[in-house]
């Protein structure tokens, strides 16, 4: 793409971004993924200058301004505005910390060069604080889950909108506790499987073929448009403008794509975001999905009446007559052991954004002979031996190189 290209609608985050690091080789890799700062952090303790000099500057910076990087000029979870439909439950519950006097000091000690009091207080927000769990070790796939993000924020605020609303309803304070402590359950469950999905079906060679013709094909105009093609349920534009913009064969090729796979959409070539769980509240909602995707249910209030009626035994018959055959590795759980189950897969997701699509890239010399280091820093933020964390690895990458390449 060429340089005017490259300034015509690129977000005012990735030219900044980019003025206060003019000159830097990384700012030509596209896309260009952020670690989290309880990785960088982990990693720079363990590893005396892996980063190399100005680095750890730099990668502190991209991480604050963006949180999982950028791709064509533009932050990959800001490449398409989210879109929150009526009864989604993939989201984790926001939790905003006091900035605390480590806090403070990790920002002055890290600062990149001047900052002006506003940027400063700006910053120490977004400072991690280290708690008892496992840390983020990769930024998540859904920008409604990071409790740093504006739109973790913004769900946070429906959150409690709704829980205002609740009482007026006839809900007493302890329904309404577990009323939460059921969306908790649900939200974390919901975000360890589209994680665990996404690293299975990048693993899957048949995707990564049916991906590799997709690239091929419109990989030029999805940089020109900055942007790719999303699934009709998560739309909110006009539709002959989206058409216009990415012509017809483009959006039918992806959305064959999406409903195949059970993808939202594309973040990047790289990363895959699948469909939310949701309350079908209208008939046009529903005629959005196929069957390749998912189970659509219609519950009739006259069926809802205690809980007689077993929804889960419903789901699980489906499941088993019509569940798509390319998918039977996801879906036929009882064959599988306990490695590849869904936290497996989450964990080996973490680790694909952090060595594959960053580490080995950015600082592939630095990785060498450091691996067991590194293993031992991203053990601490994942709050797990290292062991786990070395087996995990050698699993990835056995993986890696076992799918067909492209």
């Amino acid at each position: 793409m060429s340089e005017n290209k490259l300034e015509e609608g690129a977000s005012p985050e990735w030219l900044n971004f980019r003025d206060r690091h003019a000159g830097h080789p990384f700012l030509t890799i596209d896309p260009l993924y952020a670690l989290t700062e309880e990785v960088i952090a982990a990693i720079s303790t363990e590893v005396c200058e892996f980063f190399g000099e100005g680095g750890e500057v730099f990668e502190r910076d991209l991480a604050r301004t963006s949180r999982s990087g950028f791709i064509h000029g533009v932050p990959i979870e800001g490449a398409r505005a989210q879109v929150y439909p009526p009864g989604f439950t993939g989201r984790r519950e926001p939790t905003r910390l006091p900035p605390s006097e480590e806090r403070i000091r990790a920002l002055i000690s890290n600062r990149p060069g001047s900052m002006t009091i506003g940027q400063f207080l700006a910053a120490v927000e977004r400072l991690p604080e280290t708690g008892t769990g496992p840390g983020h070790v990769a930024p998540s796939l859904r920008a409604s889950w990071d409790d740093e993000s504006r739109d973790g924020r913004l769900v946070h605020q429906i959150r409690e909108c709704l829980h205002e609303l609740l009482p007026l309803r006839g809900l007493d304070p302890v329904e309404l506790l577990q009323v939460e402590e059921t969306e908790d359950q649900e939200s974390d469950e919901t975000w360890r499987k589209q994680e665990a999905f996404a690293m299975w079906i990048i693993l899957e060679s048949d995707y990564q073929a049916n991906l590799s013709g997709l690239k091929k094909k419109w990989e030029q105009r999805i940089a020109e448009m900055r942007s790719f093609p999303v699934h009709p349920s998560a739309q909110n534009r006009d539709q002959q403008l989206y058409q216009q913009r990415f012509g017809s064969e483009c959006l039918s090729d992806f959305g064959m794509f999406h409903s195949h796979w059970g993808l939202e959409r594309l973040l990047t070539w790289d990363l895959p975001l699948p469909l939310l769980p949701r309350v079908i509240t209208s008939a046009d909602e529903s005629s959005s999905y196929t069957r390749d995707e998912g189970v659509s249910l219609f519950l009739p209030w006259s069926v809802l009446r205690g809980d007689q009626f077993d929804v889960a035994a419903l789901i699980d018959r489906q499941r088993s007559i019509h569940s798509p055959p390319h998918l039977a590795g996801w879906l036929n759980q009882r064959t599988q052991g306990e490695a590849v189950g869904p936290i497996a897969l989450q964990r080996q997701f973490w680790l694909f954004r952090v060595h594959t699509l960053v580490l080995f890239q950015r600082y592939a010399s630095s990785c060498r002979g450091n691996l067991e280091r590194i293993d031992l820093a991203l053990a601490t933020v994942f709050g797990s031996d290292v062991e786990s964390v070395r087996k995990l690895r050698h699993s990835l990458n056995r993986e890696l190189k076992n799918r067909n390449p492209e």
